[in-house]
């Protein structure tokens, strides 16, 4: 196994030495903010992480570096700020420049088409961040659109490189969500590999409302949204007052998320 570091650490407030979550009282969410007014807004809510991205640029689009320089002058609820920075085939080799302040960040393995390649393109991008930032693996659900391997095998690869965060996303924003591209059993299986293993899961891909009490009976360790609490589409402003449905959704699901 390749020698654990703090970029690979678990995602946590106050920690078990073995990387696992720890128990806080955020609502399991991680929700897409594409500005500091957005963040501001979103900080009103007790959230486990806010995300900065771009949704114009990408599944994972990169927010500006005025946006998120910006970041600092936030003040972080449950476990702290997260960061798209696009596809792994984009970024260069080079230190990634990231504001004090972002905790994780995550980068797609759209376009690259064998384990070798994504396994190297992982461990390229999290020797890139700064020493204080934890890297994400990610999946895309709809790998064949994606160009990219299965679910299943990005899976593998994380526990090989030692992560302990596993994002399940959906590369294309058609209106398609993450169950329209695998079944609840894989994402169980998927799930219960990457828990025997210390690493925990996000779901997220055009997620809706309805679909809480089945998502958080997986297992999941949270969920990830954008669109779902737009005015209008991922590309539009959020909206207070889904956010708050979705917390009280949440908070009110059969299976909460605990480990």
């Amino acid at each position: 196994m390749l020698q654990n570091t703090n970029k690979s650490a678990g995602l946590q407030s106050a920690g078990p030495a073995d990387g696992g979550i720890a128990r806080t009282d955020a609502v399991p969410l991680l929700i897409s903010v594409r500005s500091i007014a957005e963040a501001k807004n979103a900080c009103q809510f007790p959230l486990a992480i806010i995300d900065f991205k771009n949704p114009k640029a990408g599944a994972l689009g990169r927010c500006s570096d005025a946006v998120l320089q910006r970041v600092a002058s936030l003040k972080p609820t449950g476990l702290g700020f997260s960061a798209a920075c696009g596809e792994l085939r984009e970024l260069q080799s080079h230190r990634l420049a990231l504001p004090a302040g972002i905790r994780f960040a995550k980068a797609g393995p759209a376009g690259l088409c064998s384990a070798s390649q994504i396994r190297d393109a992982m461990l390229r991008f999290r020797a890139s961040l700064p020493d204080a930032t934890t890297s994400v693996a990610v999946a895309y659900a709809d790998h064949a659109e994606a160009d990219c391997t299965p679910v299943e095998t990005i899976a593998e690869l994380a526990i090989q490189t030692e992560h302990r965060w596993l994002l399940i996303d959906t590369a294309t924003k058609d209106g398609r969500r993450l169950l329209d591209w695998l079944t609840p059993q894989q994402l169980t299986d998927v799930i219960a590999m990457g828990r025997q293993h210390g690493i925990g899961t996000v779901l997220a891909g055009s997620l809706a409302l309805q679909d809480v009490d089945s998502l958080r009976s997986l297992g999941a360790d949270l969920l990830g949204i954008r669109g779902a609490v737009c005015s209008g589409g991922r590309d539009s402003q959020i909206d207070p007052d889904k956010i708050a449905a979705w917390c009280q959704a949440m908070a009110s699901a059969e299976a909460p998320i605990d480990r």
